[in-house]
């Protein structure tokens, strides 16, 4: 959470931190430091990890950004201090995923034949983050724009779940994707 003061008003803003989501990415995609175009052995752990830390930060600072951007909108922080709010997230990202990051590049160098499930993980990583940063940059819209973004989709025939369907009127019921009023069907029994 972000606490902004504002002529004596406070806001608090929800921050999305990085998940467990972006650690695989740093094994799958390492930066090749040496230049010798393979990440085995000791410079694996150097490779893997700053990749790993490179993922995070960008990770988070992405995430900070769009989630700071509504308060840019109505004025009550300057665009410099949401890049700087941004980069103190990125580093916070770093400090806090570091050793999560070392770990997973120690393992990688010393049993590499962990690549195959480090792969699969990161593909399932990958579609969270997506996921993640799809749904951060639906809250950054202005209202405008996601009216916009809907009625395109509406235009274009294309529904996307929980964006085009957010809100639907029935009667004077307002619902989301999910109708929990509805009680046509019995509810499971776990017993």
């Amino acid at each position: 959470m972000t606490n902004i003061q504002d002529n004596g008003d406070s806001f608090t803003i929800k921050r999305h931190k990085p998940g467990y989501e972006a650690l695989p990415i740093g094994g799958v995609l390492p930066i090749d430091l040496t230049g010798d175009g393979n990440s085995f052995g000791a410079d694996a752990v150097g490779e893997i990890g700053a990749s790993g830390l490179l993922t995070y930060a960008t990770y988070g600072a992405l995430m900070t950004y769009l989630d700071l951007e509504p308060a840019v909108r109505v004025g009550h922080i300057t665009r410099q201090e949401q890049y700087k709010m941004a980069l103190r997230a990125a580093w916070s990202a770093c400090k806090d995923n570091g050793i999560k990051v070392c770990v997973l590049a120690i393992m990688l160098a010393l049993l590499p034949g962990l690549g195959p499930v480090v792969g699969f993980t990161a593909i399932f990583g990958v579609g969270v983050m997506s996921v993640r940063l799809v749904k951060a940059f639906h809250r950054a819209l202005s209202p405008e724009m996601r009216d916009n973004l809907k009625n395109a989709c509406d235009k274009a025939g294309v529904e996307i779940t929980g964006i085009t369907d957010a809100v639907k009127s029935v009667g004077s019921k307002a619902t989301g994707a999910i109708n929990l009023d509805n009680t046509d069907e019995p509810l499971p029994s776990y017993s």
